[in-house]
């Protein structure tokens, strides 16, 4: 059974709709994410490219400027495997956080976290953090 993976990332000084878009625009995902996003069947999958690997997630779940959740189609036979985007602003001091939720296969916690970490990183230089 896979384990849930919440990793929270600090934006200071950005706009939440940049942030947004990053997270939930294909043009913007290609720019981070993966090497290439597509919109496929009824815009509510994104087909992602890395390299000779394609891997096709379904919108299960979004609230424009909040969140949007996906699960992999390959992994739809699985309840509570999904993975989320979701921003956070803190009313006092404007920061912007974006919490991810993943799930990993038993063993693989670090790795997953890693995996993110990293691609947050090219998204920071993406939007000029």
């Amino acid at each position: 059974m896979k384990e849930k993976v919440i990793i929270e990332f600090s934006f200071n000084n950005i706009s939440l709709s940049m942030l947004w878009a990053s997270i939930s625009s294909p043009d913007r995902l290609s720019e981070w994410f993966a090497e290439s996003v597509t919109l496929g069947e009824n815009n509510k999958e994104f087909v992602f490219r890395w390299g000779d690997t394609t891997q096709t997630a379904v919108v299960i779940a979004i609230r424009s400027g909040c969140y949007i959740r996906f699960k992999w189609k390959d992994e739809e036979k699985e309840n509570n495997s999904y993975f989320e985007m979701k921003l956070s602003v803190d009313e006092l001091t404007g920061e912007v956080t974006l919490i991810v939720t993943d799930f990993s296969e038993p063993g693989e916690k670090e790795d997953t976290v890693q995996l993110w970490e990293k691609q947050v990183e090219d998204l920071r230089r993406k939007v000029g953090l």
